[in-house]
């Protein structure tokens, strides 16, 4: 293998150097560091944390999902569709508390209950029942229980309806609530952040580890190369494959190079997590304002309302300013004369921009970053670092119009000696295309080009 940058990870005095690859040794941290370009941290804490805070999001609003179902959808549900009617007589009515949520609090801490006591017949049988609604709702208003079960009085007959599975159920008021299903909303956010959450922490920290021993076994596995490129994938396994790079052909050039970032990914998963975080927002708010209101104020929740309201102009901020990135800021093309690369060659390349922008600054730098993964006891950690970072094209003061894009043309060298694109188990020698742009009203963007740089020579033969 070629020889290492003279830039590498940290002291090389301090650990050991395997060449083409990097091997670190160090305490163990709690917390990610960054020092310049340089980025470490402890991949297996900051990942067992975030799955541990999603999870218990999700454990949650399952939970809530289950309390709620059990006991407000359900009933209302199987009153609505499997109870028979019949005819009943109003024995008598009560309002009674049902919660007192502090003993000796305020009577706005009180919950009542409107019940009328019923007399009906099923099968030649009479069953007495003590019931208004499926749910046996509370109210925190003892005026509006008491007009609710007004129209009952004694000796009237009403019809009512019994549950066929359990004779002693009986409802006089049928129908479904609305606030039950506003409710709903509380434990659904909860578990479809969790879930996101999860999903995207499994990606995400799967990336570095797994992603590679794929790469390294689709390269050392049988495909549909020419006998060349055969050969040259068993002589460099650990050389990442570029079949996915060089199949789509470029206007101007050879190659059109794919863009590393997934920004349509991270909008909707945002997007995702703003919704649903607002929607439990809207939620309590409705609640705090409602009780502000009718005089049944809730300080506890007023006081949680608003951070996690401002949390939420936060998120919608971040959404729109992503999507203006995303979808307002033209495409950025790249297109490369030749592909592998190999050090010390020279190659073409196309830069091209479109959109209706005002540009400040249009900047193309060519970049390499490796990264090593190492266990410390039962501690996976990661450590990164760029190992050169050369600008290769700069264009200022441009006014790109709708009807035409910007586009120009130049060339870039790679430097003599450079360690070729690595991909293993533990370690990875990345090269890329950086563009980046300064705009005018728009916010900055940077977007990735992986591209994949060869040995530049055939490895030796192994001697008899």
């Amino acid at each position: 293998m070629s020889t290492r940058f003279a830039k590498g990870l940290g002291d090389r005095s301090k650990r050991p150097v395997i060449e083409g690859s990097a091997v670190v040794t160090r305490r163990i941290r709690f917390y990610g560091k960054k020092r310049g370009h340089r980025h470490t941290g402890s991949e297996r804490f900051g990942v067992v944390g975030e799955a541990i805070f999603f999870t218990v999001l999700l454990a949650v609003g399952i939970a809530g999902l289950i309390a709620m179902t059990v006991n407000y959808i359900v009933p209302e549900w199987r009153a609505n569709r499997y109870f028979r009617p019949t005819e009943c007589t109003v024995l008598g009515t009560e309002v009674k508390v049902i919660a007192d949520r502090d003993s000796g609090s305020a009577s706005d801490k009180i919950w009542y209950q409107p019940l009328v006591y019923i007399e009906y017949e099923v099968d030649g049988e009479r069953y007495r029942a003590k019931t208004y609604d499926a749910v046996g709702r509370g109210y925190k208003s003892r005026e509006k229980a008491e007009r609710l079960i007004e129209p009952f009085q004694p000796g009237d007959t009403f019809a009512c309806w019994y549950d066929p599975f359990d004779y002693r159920r009986a409802v006089l008021v049928k129908g479904y609530s609305w606030w039950v299903y506003l409710f709903f909303t509380l434990p659904t956010a909860f578990v479809l952040i969790g879930t996101v959450g999860l999903i995207w922490t499994a990606i995400s920290s799967g990336t570095s580890l797994e992603r590679r021993a794929a790469i390294v076994k689709r390269a050392t596995g049988v495909d549909w190369l020419e006998p060349d490129d055969l050969i040259q994938r068993d002589a460099f396994p650990a050389v990442p494959r570029h079949e996915e790079i060089v199949n789509s052909p470029g206007t101007a050039l050879a190659y059109r190079l794919p863009i590393g970032t997934q920004p349509g990914w991270k909008l909707f998963f945002l997007g995702l997590v703003t919704l649903f975080w607002n929607v439990l927002v809207l939620v309590g708010l409705f609640i705090a304002v409602r009780g502000n209101i009718t005089g049944t104020r809730d300080w506890l929740l007023t006081a949680l309302v608003v951070p996690f309201l401002l949390f939420g102009i936060f998120l919608v901020f971040v959404f729109f300013r992503q999507l203006l990135v995303t979808s307002g800021i033209g495409m950025t093309r790249v297109e490369i004369s030749d592909h592998p690369l190999l050090p010390g060659k020279t190659y073409e390349l196309l830069i091209s921009q479109e959109g209706k922008l005002i540009i400040h600054s249009l900047v193309a730098r060519l970049v390499c970053e490796e990264t090593a993964t190492y266990r410390q006891g039962t501690d996976t950690r990661t450590e990164s670092l760029r190992v050169w970072d050369q600008e290769v094209y700069r264009a200022e003061h441009i006014e790109i119009q709708p009807d035409r894009g910007f586009q120009e043309q130049t060339q870039m060298r790679l430097p003599e000696g450079a360690m070729h694109s690595l991909a293993t188990e533990h370690n990875s020698v990345q090269w890329m295309l950086l563009v980046r742009g300064d705009l005018e009203h728009w916010p900055d963007f940077e977007r990735r080009f992986p591209i994949i740089v060869h040995p530049p020579t055939s490895p030796p033969e192994a001697s008899g």
